[in-house]
């Protein structure tokens, strides 16, 4: 770091004055200004300290306050009311969980009647119908194409197929079984 450098970090942080007098730039810097500068701060961090622990004081306060109704429990205007209606609020908070679960599982029952869940079924069944039949197609063309290799030999196409589908060969018809 050059000395220029240094010294305008410093006049950036206030540590030191400057001023252009003529061609020349002059720099100085007086110790009372620091400690003026520091007691400024020191004065300005002791209020903020001050006011936050009027804050504190008084959070602390309510917290107290509203301990001591929850402990109490004056019936009327409390956050929970006496003890005894707050065991009875849990319990009543139990009950409907209960409820909302058995309300859920009868829910799931009667999914199979939802309209929605029909449709989506039917348009399911659509997409699977068109792939099966894109798929058949394919099945199709590759025994064209290998009864064409084969030369027409029926018995060595016939053991071809038997090898490829397995236990969905139809002997019957001489292809996959239908499903």
């Amino acid at each position: 770091m050059q000395v220029k450098d240094y010294v305008q970090a410093l006049a950036d942080d206030g540590l030191l004055c400057a001023d252009k007098i003529g061609s020349g730039n002059w720099y100085w810097s007086f110790p009372r200004d620091a400690c003026l500068a520091k007691r400024a701060e020191l004065a300005k961090a002791e209020a903020e300290r001050e006011r936050l622990g009027a804050v504190r004081a008084q959070l602390t306060a309510e917290v107290e306050a509203v301990e001591r109704e929850r402990r109490e429990g004056d019936g009327e205007g409390g956050l929970v009311g006496a003890a005894g209606e707050r065991d009875g609020l849990i319990a009543m908070r139990a009950a409907l969980d209960a409820e909302l679960q058995g309300l859920r599982a009868e829910l799931a029952a009667y999914r199979e009647q939802d309209p929605a869940e029909v449709e989506r079924q039917r348009d399911l069944a659509a997409r699977r119908k068109v792939e099966a039949e894109a798929f058949t197609e394919k099945i199709l063309c590759m025994e064209a194409w290998f009864k064409k290799q084969a030369g027409g030999d029926k018995g060595l196409l016939l053991s071809m197929k038997q090898m490829w589908y397995g236990d969905e060969f139809d002997e019957e018809e001489l292809g996959l079984r239908e499903l």
